[in-house]
């Protein structure tokens, strides 16, 4: 249960407390407890529980393709855009993925330094053999693939495209969603 919904709709009643980690529970305090985890192994509990498996999801690659001398907040500010426009955070983004005739484009660099992330280069032969739902023809005759931001979203997550790219005015973002489990936690 995410905290800002636990606050808006629990907050203040006295027979329902919020605890991130199930060893953490006082067990005098209560008569049962609903737990909702991604974890199957039941801790042991001196009361009843009420167990609730919530699968784990992927978590989030960003695929990026830039234009050359690209800045670090031009980067920044496509991808919070990008990730904020789908309800997610910077802290939902497992890793980056893009061409690696971007290898060295600092601000790409820069921005992955910034917030702690990976970044997972692919040949233009890799991203040229993925499928995308908007190929583009600058871009393959640019450097011989029709996509960077999708293809690369889609090469590192193994798993699906959840929102398209979307063009910036230097950066293009995509965002796909790691098949299995995440890489990166945004809590306990």
């Amino acid at each position: 249960l995410p905290e800002e919904v636990y606050r808006e709709y629990y907050g203040g009643k006295r027979n329902v407390s919020l605890i991130s980690d199930f060893r953490e529970i006082d067990f005098g305090k209560f008569d049962g407890a609903v737990v909702a985890s991604g974890n199957p192994e039941p801790a042991e509990a001196e009361i009843p529980v009420l167990r609730i498996l919530i699968p784990e999801t992927g978590g989030i690659v960003v695929g990026i393709g830039c234009r050359k001398g690209v800045s670090r907040d031009e980067v920044a500010d496509a991808v919070e855009t990008m990730l904020s426009s789908n309800s997610l955070k910077v802290s939902d983004v497992d890793f980056l993925a893009s061409c690696d005739v971007k290898r060295n484009e600092s601000g790409l660099l820069e921005f992955a330094a910034a917030i702690d992330a990976e970044i997972r280069f692919f040949s233009v032969d890799e991203l040229k053999g993925i499928e995308v739902p908007t190929p583009s023809e600058r871009v393959n005759e640019r450097i011989g693939c029709p996509s960077v931001s999708e293809a690369a979203a889609l090469a590192a997550s193994q798993g699906r495209l959840i929102a398209p790219k979307r063009k910036f005015e230097r950066v293009t973002v995509a965002l796909a969603e790691r098949q299995g489990g995440r890489k990166r936690k945004s809590c306990k």
